[in-house]
C-alpha cells in the first residue's frame, strides 16, 4: 500500500507541467483559441479536483451548518446543502455500482483451484472505493502539491520489477 501511495502521489506530480501548458498555449497562435482553452481546462480540471474533490465531498456536506451565522441558518440553501450533496453521493454510488457490475461481467471464469472467498474480496473491492479514493488518490494527490509548492522535490523511486517463471514457461 505504501508502494501504491508513492507511485500515485508521483503522478500527481505531473502537475508542475500546468504552468509549462499555459506559457505555451500563449503564445501558440495555430492551435484555435477554444481548442487550447479546452486543454488548459482539463489539465486544471482534472489535475486539482482529483486532489480536492474526495475531501470535500467527504467533508463539506455539513460544512454549512457549522460555519453559517445564526441568521443564515435558516436559509434554504444552507440547510439544504448537506441533503443536496447526500442525493448527489446516491446518484454517484449508482455509478460506481454500475461500473462493478460491468467489471465483473468482462472478468474471466474464476479458476477452479482459486478459493471461493476471493470473490467476496473482489466486492470488498468495490465497496470500498469511497474510501480509497480519499486515501490513494486525493491525499496522495494533495501531498504531491503541496511537496511542489513548497519546493521539496519527490525524489525518483524506481519500482521492483520481477519475472515469475511459470512451469509453462521453462
Amino acid at each position: 500500500m505504501i508502494k501504491l501511495y508513492r507511485h500515485v502521489r508521483r503522478w500527481a506530480w505531473g502537475v508542475e507541467h500546468f504552468p509549462y501548458l499555459c506559457w505555451n498555449f500563449a503564445g501558440d497562435r495555430e492551435t484555435p483559441l477554444w481548442k487550447r482553452l479546452k486543454f488548459i481546462w482539463r489539465e486544471w480540471e482534472g489535475r486539482f479536483s482529483w486532489a480536492t474533490a474526495p475531501i470535500l465531498m467527504f467533508v463539506m456536506g455539513r460544512l454549512p451548518l457549522f460555519v453559517a451565522s445564526s441568521r443564515s441558518i435558516e436559509l434554504a440553501l444552507v440547510t439544504e446543502a448537506p441533503y443536496a450533496l447526500e442525493w448527489l453521493m446516491r446518484v454517484a454510488m449508482l455509478g460506481v455500482l454500475a461500473s462493478a457490475l460491468i467489471s465483473f461481467t468482462l472478468l474471466p471464469p474464476q479458476p477452479k483451484r482459486a478459493p471461493r472467498h476471493r470473490a467476496l474480496f473482489m466486492i470488498l473491492q468495490w465497496l470500498l472505493v469511497p474510501i480509497t479514493f480519499v486515501i490513494f488518490g486525493s491525499i496522495p494527490a494533495l501531498d504531491a502539491q503541496t511537496r511542489l509548492m513548497l519546493g521539496k522535490y519527490l525524489g525518483f523511486n524506481v519500482s521492483a520489477k520481477r519475472r515469475i517463471l511459470t512451469s509453462a514457461a521453462s
